[in-house]
């Protein structure tokens, strides 16, 4: 399959220069004061984003404009070469395409923010065309991370499959933040998601696939249920997510056992980890936990706690820390190291 490229994907446009289309695509004032309780019958205010959030400050200087600049001025600092090459590493080529499903049998570990962050610094620094589906049956909420442009969700998508004709009917389905990342939402209705198959996440994955040359899955938390052993079928690489807590590293350390003990060892083996420092983590040997996943897996990363990430709402990745950004391109870089290895989707296609 041909690479689709980004109109206009020069170094110039498709860079790390969000901050000004953030604020005016996010901008909203402070909640308004009001009374502390309401009459039963009074209608609920709606949990409106410029309602609820503390409206962020200006990007720091060590943002993402703060490395763009770093990557493209000489500097005597040993750092520039390292960013370089973990862009490098984001731009491998994508033969065919590729597919990730995030996963996760633990709420609250960051799974929805590790899709959105995998995929806005891949859809930042290439000129293909990156996209993220929000796979959780559960109504999931990777939709409401970015500045909405359309109301079409994966139901929507399914019932065009087999008319998106090009890229232009596709754009019609998605939302695009000033990264370049586009992400097709879940309904906001849990029981129209909830009837959702297996094989409609796969049809829908098929359909966006002709389009984005990258194509990450949020999935939900059942890993038996259906919908998501249809994904795990479809994708061809896994980026499984855990926290800093016992019971975190276990569920995900569990996971792994379930995969390999029903056919999908080879996702277990190109496995990317994300430890997501969500809380403190003074009581937990990181390193036992590290072993462990070192052991079984591609790769391993933490992620600095970051408090932009904690709000849940449109996520500015220009408002994060320079350690938070530096460790989600690091995850990046790893999980674009997988492009060129075999797929067991490919695999299961041709069993010889």
């Amino acid at each position: 399959m041909a690479e689709p490229t980004h109109p206009g994907g020069d170094d110039e446009s498709s860079g790390l220069l969000w901050a000004d289309a953030y604020a005016d695509a996010t901008a909203g004032g402070p909640a308004p004061q009001g009374p502390t309780s309401a009459p039963i019958d009074r209608e609920t205010s709606p949990l409106d984003e410029d309602r609820v959030v503390v409206p962020r400050r200006e990007p720091t200087p060590g943002g993402f404009r703060g490395l763009r600049q770093r990557l493209r001025g000489p500097d005597p600092d040993p750092g520039p070469d390292r960013w370089q090459l973990a862009v490098e590493r984001c731009r491998q080529p994508a033969p065919g395409g590729r597919r990730i499903a995030v996963v996760s049998r633990k709420g609250g570990v960051g799974k929805t923010t590790t899709t959105l962050m995998i995929g806005h610094t891949l859809a930042a620094v290439r000129r293909d065309r990156v996209l993220a589906v929000d796979g959780n049956p559960d109504a999931g909420t990777l939709g409401h991370r970015v500045p909405r442009q359309t109301a079409a969700t994966v139901v929507d998508a399914l019932a065009a499959v087999g008319t998106v004709v090009g890229y232009p009917d596709a754009r019609q389905l998605t939302s695009q933040a000033p990264s370049r990342l586009e992400v097709l939402a879940s309904p906001e209705n849990p029981h129209s998601s909830r009837s959702l198959s297996g094989r409609d996440y796969q049809q829908v994955l098929d359909e966006m696939h002709r389009h984005f040359s990258v194509v990450l899955c949020d999935t939900g938390t059942g890993i038996i249920d259906d919908a998501h052993s249809g994904i795990l079928d479809a994708v061809d690489q896994i980026v499984l997510v855990s926290g800093t807590a016992l019971d975190t590293a276990r569920a995900a350390g569990l996971t792994l056992d379930w995969l390999e003990g029903h056919g999908r060892a080879a996702l277990v083996r190109d496995a990317v980890v994300v430890v997501n420092h969500v809380a403190d983590a003074g009581r937990v040997d990181l390193d036992a936990i590290e072993a462990h996943f070192r052991g079984r897996t591609r790769a391993l990363h933490h992620v600095p706690h970051d408090r932009h990430l904690e709000a849940g709402a449109v996520t500015d990745p220009d408002q994060l820390r320079p350690d938070t950004q530096a460790a989600w391109l690091d995850v990046a870089a790893s999980v674009a190291d997988g492009f060129p290895l075999p797929s067991p989707r490919d695999l299961r296609k041709d069993p010889s």
